[in-house]
């Protein structure tokens, strides 16, 4: 005889259990699983006991209430709302709770057949996966799904987009018995003693790992596999070394749910506040390593492992180090090109003391602790020999006035900031100044490029070699990308054989808007180059129609092109650049909160400054990275025969050739 059910009882049991690197098996008894109340007619009962427990590795910070992945602190209990995918291994069926019992609740049918229904005496596979909405298809026992690279905090901590959790099970007697597993990993970051108010969490993987992304689950057998090519819903770069949670809105514990791979070299989490200060702290351990099961398809070294728990101890804000990590929080997919990067214009003339040479009021130090990770630097060889080669003699000048800044002093300072902040990357625009005397007939053309041959070999671990145009943000990570306006190579070949990154070709002086090139050697392209640095007109109203014109252009174009973009003004009669950034530093934060899409470069005066408004464009410049890198969840229902299965495809929308790595449907 076949009995036919619309509503279904669940009950979840899921317990607390003590800090530990133990697993315990917390499926429920023979006795426990034949007490469960039945509701009217209903016959078929589907029990969320969990397969394993949470491991805490963090036991400095840990209690047992924080070591399960419940919806709440007391345990998980069921919400009006909630909604699980069942699948009878051919079609999908989601459900949703209508009456909840704390423990159990009655479930009704959202979408799939009218009702749900299973013959529970014949022997049949059924498999449940919460959240319903994360489900993009069924294949018998195998569901796929996917972990935001962008979570919501709503969802992650009460609600549809909570702990995600699979099983599969038979009719038995009457009943359909589901014992969960885990499918996530978990971090919570506590920030009750941070003293600011955060408005978004990100955690990024030191080793580069891919912990967000689509992925498969075999329910029968246990296999997790990350997708590794575009083969049905998503693409391969869907995947990300970062998860942010946004929507925090001051909130004292943030979760995250990131895919079960184990995180060699721990974690770096960065928190931004509601000013857009940027704090970072990194947890070096191994994380998720206790146990492995195989090794995980699509991601090179990493293994999928039974799911973990760690709760990581913020601090406070005001004793984290004063260094603005906002790349951290970027995925490292991410094509390079297509970021946006605040630059300082004549980067290291904070300690020049006429006002017409001074840009910045920041050292180069202070400018990339702000945020800052473009710098325009132009050293001149201040010998008058042909052939000395000595690096004290490489200065740094901002047109006929020295900054006092050796240029082997600033690399010095470049190379330990990517050292200390390995998520970040620091771009240098090198261009050389002329020879000490404006009128000396001596050219210091070739102890300028030897000189700094030798300075850039100091440190050559630490540069990015040539410049293709097709790096991602991971390809630069801890390194220093130098772009040079002037060839510095040896004689031989014409200047151009030692390169680290690029040498520009075509670069217009003073120009409203020009095309140029980036040789990575010479005859070997990388990617050409959008210019504005008009810095002579006195007019900033033109100025402002320059600015613009580019950024407009920048957002509309998703290629590998390069954008340069300055909005300082040079020092006239009766201005100095100061006086000019007063008035660019908030017509271009402004200009930015109306533009949506990539900016490339943007380099300006007093970068960071609250007297200038730098603080503000620079601010702006670093969220336009957010705006655009994501860009939200794309849920696209799928339908068999034009009829709603209830399933969604989902995926983030991250900076690249194409706009979205989602296929719509």
């Amino acid at each position: 005889m076949r009995t036919y059910f619309s509503k279904i009882i669940m009950c979840a049991g899921l317990s607390l259990m003590a800090c530990s690197n133990d697993y315990a098996d917390l499926e429920e008894s023979a006795s426990q699983k034949g007490t469960q109340k039945k509701v009217s007619s209903v016959v078929a009962a589907f029990y969320g006991s969990v397969y394993e427990s949470l491991e805490c590795l963090d036991s400095e910070y840990c209690d047992g209430s924080g070591t399960q992945t419940a919806v709440t602190d007391d345990g998980f209990s069921w919400s009006v709302g909630d909604k699980v995918s069942v699948s009878d291994g051919m079609l999908n069926y989601s459900y949703n709770v209508v009456t909840s019992y704390g423990d159990s609740c009655a479930f009704g049918v959202v979408s799939g057949k009218n009702s749900f229904s299973c013959d529970t005496e014949v022997s049949q596979d059924y498999y449940v996966f919460y959240p319903a909405d994360a489900v993009s298809a069924w294949n018998d026992g195998v569901v796929s799904t996917m972990i935001y690279a962008e979570q919501d905090m709503s969802e992650n901590t009460d609600g549809d987009m909570g702990p995600y959790m699979v099983s599969e099970a038979a009719s038995d007697g009457g009943e359909i018995l589901f014992s969960f597993r885990h499918l996530t990993s978990v971090i919570d970051v506590d920030l009750s003693s941070l003293g600011v108010t955060a408005s978004s969490v990100s955690v990024m993987s030191n080793s580069g790992v891919s912990i967000a992304g689509a992925f498969t689950y075999d329910t029968e057998s246990g296999a997790i596999a990350v997708s590794s090519s575009d083969a049905s819903d998503y693409a391969s770069s869907s995947q990300s070394d970062v998860v942010m949670v946004s929507n925090v809105n001051g909130a004292s514990m943030v979760r995250l749910h990131l895919l079960p791979v184990t995180l060699t070299g721990g974690v770096t989490v960065t928190v931004k506040d509601d000013d857009g200060n940027y704090y970072t702290k990194s947890v070096a351990s191994d994380m998720g390593s206790a146990t492995t099961e195989m090794t995980m398809s699509g991601v090179s070294g990493a293994t999928v492992c039974k799911p973990f728990y760690k709760k990581i101890y913020f601090g406070a804000a005001s004793s984290a180090s004063r260094v603005n990590n906002w790349m951290s929080a970027i995925p490292g997919n991410v094509k390079f090109s297509l970021m946006s990067t605040p630059g300082a214009h004549d980067a290291a003339t904070s300690g020049c003391s006429s006002s017409a040479s001074r840009c910045q009021s920041e050292t180069i130090a202070g400018l990339l602790a702000n945020g800052v990770r473009a710098l325009d630097l132009r050293p001149r060889y201040t010998s008058n020999s042909s052939s000395d080669i000595e690096l004290d003699n490489l200065l740094i000048y901002h047109g006929s006035s020295s900054t006092g800044v050796l240029f082997k002093d600033a690399m010095a300072t470049i190379v330990a900031f990517v050292q200390d902040n390995p998520s970040e990357c620091v771009s240098l625009l090198v261009q050389k100044e002329n020879s000490k005397f404006l009128f000396s007939l001596t050219d210091q053309s070739e102890t300028w490029r030897a000189s700094l041959r030798e300075c850039f070999a100091n440190y050559s671990a630490y540069l990015r070699g040539w410049i293709t145009g097709n790096e991602t943000l991971a390809d630069m990570r801890g390194k220093v990308v130098i772009v040079s306006k002037n060839p510095y190579g040896n004689s031989s070949n014409g200047y151009w054989d030692v390169v680290y990154g690029g040498i520009v070709s075509g670069w217009p002086d003073d120009s409203e808007s020009s095309s140029a090139y980036i040789y990575y050697s010479w005859g070997q392209g990388g990617p050409s180059v959008s210019v504005s640095d008009y810095y002579s007109t006195t007019s900033t109203s033109s100025k402002q129609t320059y600015v613009c014109n580019m950024l407009s252009a920048a957002t509309a174009d998703n290629t590998s092109r390069y954008y340069y973009t300055f909005i300082s003004m040079a020092w006239s009669i009766t201005k100095s650049p100061s006086t000019y950034a007063k008035t660019m530093n908030p017509y271009v934060a402004s200009l930015l909160s109306s533009l949506e899409g990539r900016l490339g470069y943007v380099y300006g005066d007093f970068m960071g400054s609250t007297s200038y408004g730098g603080s503000d464009v620079l601010k702006a410049v670093i969220d336009q990275n957010l705006k655009y890198v994501y860009r939200g969840r794309s849920r696209c229902e799928t339908t068999v025969d034009g009829v709603s299965t209830g399933a969604y495809v989902l995926a983030d929308e991250y900076a690249d050739a194409t706009t979205t790595y989602s296929k719509r449907r």
